[in-house]
């Protein structure tokens, strides 16, 4: 049966609350209020399946992981299948392989939370993803500040060609401190807009941003959006991944 419990647990697990769950839902295309998960913590409700589906989605879950198997019906399993039991560890056992251990991670594999260039209304560097990259600690020996690397999807053509959402860049942000203002890469907010642009710097604290497809018009953002305008961080390494057909047998 669905257990709110499980699911109250998660979300605070990935810091997500009932408005932004339901925010992200609706961003899905599955109409849903905020109120409609109060009426789950306090079992007044239950998510039908296509709320269920969209959460496990949304968190980065399985579905299995939202609901709990009570004495009764494991019992009944166990009459049913009688090795219900034997499958249930068999499935632990694989859960406890595959996916990482807080120590595994620490020590040889890096967590990269996964964000996507566009709008946002709020800090990209206070937000959890609910996506995330794992990369090996040596591809990045180079870079001693790890929490402080996010992973960027860029879709479309802003970067000079056609990018699909296999294309990631590294960036590691930037303290609030002053660092080496030379033209490059960076990842930048103008208004509630986030990108990476190529920045020249002109002096007297103006800039210039250039997109790297010549189509797009240059943007001085201290005339545009008022000065409200800051470097987030660095570019460092950019990942493709190209996907190609599948072996075809023939019959």
């Amino acid at each position: 049966m669905f257990s709110p419990e499980n699911l109250f647990e998660i979300m605070k697990s990935k810091g997500f609350n009932n408005q932004r769950l339901a925010d992200a839902l609706n961003d899905l295309g599955i109409p849903i209020k905020a109120d409609a998960f109060k009426a789950y913590k306090y079992h007044k409700s239950s998510p039908r399946m296509e709320v269920l589906s969209g959460i496990a989605d949304v968190l980065d879950i399985s579905e299995q992981e939202l609901f709990e198997i009570t004495d009764r019906k494991r019992k009944k399993l166990a009459e049913k299948y009688g090795n219900f039991n034997k499958q249930e560890s068999q499935c632990k056992i694989r859960k406890s392989t595959t996916n990482f251990s807080e120590k595994e991670l620490s020590e040889s594999v890096l967590r990269i939370p996964i964000f996507m260039q566009g709008t946002f209304s709020e800090d990209i560097r206070t937000l959890v993803s609910n996506k995330n990259l794992y990369l090996e600690m040596n591809l990045l020996k180079n870079y001693h500040n790890y929490k402080n690397i996010i992973a960027i999807r860029i879709p479309g053509d802003s970067m000079g060609t056609r990018n699909t959402d296999q294309s990631i860049f590294l960036i590691e942000l930037v303290q609030h401190k002053e660092f080496s203002k030379s033209e490059g890469l960076y990842l930048v907010r103008y208004g509630d807009i986030v990108q990476i642009k190529r920045v020249q710097f002109l002096g007297n604290n103006e800039v210039t941003l250039l997109s790297l497809n010549p189509d797009y018009q240059p943007i001085n953002p201290k005339k545009e959006v008022a000065n409200d305008w800051e470097i987030i961080g660095k570019p460092f390494m950019k990942l493709n991944i190209e996907y190609y057909n599948n072996v075809e047998y023939l019959e």
